[in-house]
């Protein structure tokens, strides 16, 4: 929980306030990853990819690129200390909403609903594969035919990436139990006119009751900036 408060109130911040068109994306890796460090954190980590919602790519490390107006972002700081980690993902948009294509919106939608069902689906006891197919299914059924492009989420323990994929076959048999922790990146990228590169994630503790966001910033499809 220290390691997703420092992302909230450290990272997030400071990314917000350097997403503007202008700014060069190695000078926001630069400046996150040194405040996080000088706040106590073990060599974090951003993710951040800046490019038209159009673009087909994920994200990427540094590539010397000026943010530009109406890009539409993937951003994840990863904070580790001593062992213990968090994530989250933002899709940012350099934009107001009236200027951001209906097919980032649309899609930004349906990646939502995917997490929300995760968080109503996520309890003790069940099999982590009925969860997955259920979360994964929405996103195929609102016209995605290949469900999440890139792996919809992970295990975190000692390390970053932990215990087995979380795939329809490798869920099969895991039973939720009060203490995993797990990273959840539902996401969809199609690129070319009416695409979309779209992701809602946070890291989640399985607890007695359920599913518990660590982050306490508010989950949006699209943060407006």
């Amino acid at each position: 929980k220290w390691t997703s408060r420092l992302s909230d109130e450290v990272a997030v911040p400071l990314i917000r306030k350097m997403l503007v068109p202008g700014t060069v994306d190695r000078a926001i890796f630069t400046e996150v990853i040194c405040a996080l460090m000088r706040e106590g954190a073990d060599s974090p980590r951003l993710i951040l990819g800046a490019a038209p919602y159009s673009a087909g790519i994920w994200a990427t490390p540094p590539q010397d690129r000026v943010i530009q107006k109406n890009d539409i972002v993937l951003c994840e700081p990863i904070v580790p200390l001593r062992h213990y980690q968090t994530e989250r993902m933002y899709t940012f948009a350099l934009a107001r909403p009236s200027d951001v294509p209906e097919s980032q919106k649309r899609g930004a939608q349906v990646i939502y609903e995917s997490f929300q069902i995760m968080l109503e689906e996520m309890k003790p006891g069940r099999e982590l594969r009925d969860v997955y197919v259920k979360a994964n299914n929405h996103i195929k059924n609102k016209g995605y035919a290949e469900g999440a492009t890139v792996l919809i989420g992970h295990f975190i323990g000692m390390d970053n990436h932990e215990g087995g994929r979380i795939t329809e076959e490798g869920t099969k048999g895991v039973i939720l139990e009060p203490g995993m922790v797990i990273s959840w990146h539902p996401n969809v990228v199609v690129p070319g006119d009416g695409g979309v590169r779209t992701i809602c994630s946070d890291t989640i503790l399985v607890t007695e009751k359920g599913a518990e966001m660590m982050s306490k910033l508010p989950m949006e499809p699209i943060v407006y900036l």
